[in-house]
């Protein structure tokens, strides 16, 4: 089973972004599949069957056909889509579907992992599918493929793949510690290159972030700074933040201070103000109580006070000083 990521628990940028977990749902599932929905039928008054007829079994018994359950009324976080080709991470129902009264011939049953991304689209080539590609490599790290065999082809998709598959690819790379350790300089520095220049997907660039922030990778900081103004976004502002600490501590500050200084616009000196308070350094906290003095009407230190979180920076946000009178 791939571990949860002990390297990125000082980040958590992604909070607030759609989580997907497509990799731990490949590691745990008792089939994984590429298959169609072909049919579906309710049994009894508290059961539906979505018939799958499989064209590859990546991991688990082989079959041609099989059943998912769907029981009635409870909330599903993943349902089979009619009529498309995709990947399918299953867990064995068959005790619960005996124990039920559903019919053997219907079988064997299985329900649909609930991990959220988990039942993609396959595209074109079955076979060369960025996301099947993904599943076969995390079934065989699961199984015990050494990290020189599955790293290349990891990290070809981390930067080549596609959106479903890239991203799960680098948290892949960045969960396992042997993986992660394995990468040497010029696979790191095409990862810090991708990540500095990516400006479309948020998601696929914090979690580059995060891979290059735990292996300390030089630069990094100024490289996000610098692509800041072209994805300004306060979730980058945030991770920048907090990797600034991770990698620099309470030098953080002296590292965002010239980027503040030489924003080039109100918006984008704003998100590196708010990535100073992310830092929650007490050189932060100093730094943005002067600017406070300063500037008691700038929303955006306000905002970076609260981010920082410190009693003190709390207090300096719950009242507004007094105005001199002209």
């Amino acid at each position: 089973m791939i571990p949860r990521p002990a390297s990125s628990v000082f980040l958590l940028a992604l909070a607030a972004l759609p989580a997907q977990d497509l990799r731990h749902a490949v590691a745990t599932a008792d089939l994984v599949a590429v298959a169609t929905h072909v049919g579906v039928r309710p049994i009894g008054t508290l059961h539906v069957l979505h018939r799958l007829r499989v064209g590859s079994t990546l991991a688990g018994p082989a079959h041609a056909e099989v059943s998912v359950v769907q029981v009635k009324g409870v909330a599903w976080h993943n349902q089979p889509v009619p009529a498309e080709l995709r990947l399918y991470c299953l867990e064995d129902w068959s005790r619960q579907a005996e124990a039920a009264g559903l019919p053997p011939a219907q079988g064997p049953y299985f329900r649909m992992k609930g991990h959220p991304g988990s039942n993609p689209r396959v595209e074109g080539d079955p076979a060369e599918a960025a996301v099947v590609r993904l599943a076969r490599l995390v079934r065989a790290r699961v199984g015990g493929a050494k990290a020189g065999d599955v790293l290349a082809p990891l990290c070809d998709l981390a930067m080549r793949g596609t959106k479903e598959a890239r991203t799960e690819a680098v948290r892949v790379l960045d969960e396992d510690s042997a993986l992660r350790e394995a990468l040497n300089r010029f696979q790191l520095s095409d990862l810090l290159l991708r990540a500095v220049g990516e400006t479309d997907d948020l998601a696929y660039k914090i979690a580059l972030a995060e891979l290059l922030a735990a292996r300390r990778v030089d630069g990094l900081v100024d490289g996000l700074c610098l692509s800041l103004a072209q994805m300004p976004d306060p979730l980058l502002a945030r991770a920048i933040g907090r990797i600034a600490r991770h990698l620099h501590g309470e030098q953080a500050t002296d590292l965002l201070a010239p980027h503040i200084l030489k924003a080039r616009n109100q918006e984008l000196r704003g998100l590196f103000v708010l990535a100073l308070g992310a830092t929650e350094t007490e050189s932060a906290l100093q730094a943005l109580l002067r600017m406070r003095s300063e500037s008691p009407d700038d929303p955006r230190v306000a905002e970076a006070l609260r981010w920082h979180g410190a009693p003190q920076a709390l207090e300096a946000t719950a009242s507004r000083p007094a105005t001199r009178p002209r």
